[in-house]
């Protein structure tokens, strides 16, 4: 899961991918609480030695979740964002475009949180550390 901002300044997902990324490729982002679905085209890609790094303008909302595939972007599909809705539940490697000959080639699947929180961690207080005397009987 990536954690991202309300920020409206360019934000980075870090992944490792089945294939290359390219700056042609897009997001499909789909909130999972608000049910709406948008396109968003990928501004920078840094490839290191382990993983992929990739830059965007985000639109999120503070605490909400969002599903986001990472596609070939196939300007043959006039599709609109609120399309994309049904097939960003989907797991598959390629996706059919109903009514158009066209295929999208999913590159990267994944989670993100939006939070403003700069010490944000999964599991905050989900462990505790007790107080033992460490005495243990061996039979």
């Amino acid at each position: 899961m990536q954690v991202l901002t309300t920020s409206t300044a360019t934000q980075y997902l870090k992944f490792t991918t089945r294939s290359t990324v390219t700056t042609s490729d897009i997001i499909l982002l789909y909130c999972e609480d608000k049910n709406t679905s948008e396109v968003i085209t990928i501004d920078s890609v840094d490839v290191s030695s382990y993983y992929t790094q990739i830059g965007a303008l985000f639109t999120l909302t503070e605490n909400y979740n969002y599903t986001f595939k990472i596609c070939t972007n196939n300007t043959s599909s006039v599709l609109q964002a609120n399309d994309y809705t049904n097939i960003l539940t989907s797991t598959n490697d390629t996706i059919d475009l109903t009514g158009s000959n066209a295929t999208i080639t999913v590159k990267h699947f994944g989670k993100i949180f939006c939070t403003n929180q700069t010490t944000y961690s999964l599991n905050d207080n989900e462990y505790r550390s007790k107080n033992t005397t460490s005495e243990f009987i061996y039979i």
